[in-house]
């Protein structure tokens, strides 16, 4: 069994906290940050620090290139 270990993809670790998970999940929706901290019932400014975070963390520059890295790497749950 533990052959087929190789073959799962590896979510790797970057510290996100729930929030900036919760974030980057409407980030992958689509949304813009007034419309996500309209969803989460953040203040504009909270949900700018929390993408600024995620953006730190993940060693990117933008919100193309957060939403791609957790789409490759895995770093969202899964859809319930």
């Amino acid at each position: 069994l533990d052959m087929f270990s190789n073959f799962a993809p590896e979510s790797k670790d970057y510290g996100l906290t729930e929030r900036e998970t919760e974030v980057l999940e409407q980030m992958v929706g689509g949304l813009t940050k007034k419309e996500i901290a309209d969803q989460l019932n953040l203040s504009f400014h909270t949900v700018d620090k929390h993408i600024r975070g995620i953006y730190s963390k993940l060693h990117v520059n933008t919100m193309t290139g957060a939403v791609a890295k957790a789409l490759k790497e895995g770093l969202l749950p899964p859809k319930s």
